[in-house]
């Protein structure tokens, strides 16, 4: 067997045996998601809105603006209008980027 013959077979070896590991791990890794497929793997806790603290920054003039770009915000949501009602609309209870970043322009300038 010559050089090129044997670094052939050592490279095929080599690449079977990391196939091999490699679906090893995966299937190491799926056994509890396919043993218990019932488990919520959704880490998201929020439950409906944060209620927002006062703010108190030591600076009367942004706490006032601060006020007023949330207030800006909520308005903003209560007069949109979602085009698509057939399925639930994110933006029917968020606001959308541009009516953020109207809101900050409106409010501080």
């Amino acid at each position: 067997m010559n050089t090129t013959t044997r670094i052939i077979i050592a490279s095929c070896i080599l690449t079977l045996f990391m196939l091999l590991s490699n679906s090893a791990i995966n299937i190491i890794l799926a056994y509890p998601i396919i043993a218990n497929p019932n488990t919520n793997t959704n880490t998201n806790t929020s439950h409906g809105q944060v209620i927002l603290v006062p703010v108190n920054t030591g600076n009367l003039k942004l706490d006032h603006d601060m006020h007023s770009f949330y207030s800006c915000i909520k308005k903003t949501i209560k007069e949109s209008k979602p085009t698509d009602l057939s399925e639930y609309n994110y933006f029917a209870t968020e606001p959308t980027k541009a009516e953020v970043n109207n809101c900050y322009h409106n409010v501080f300038g």
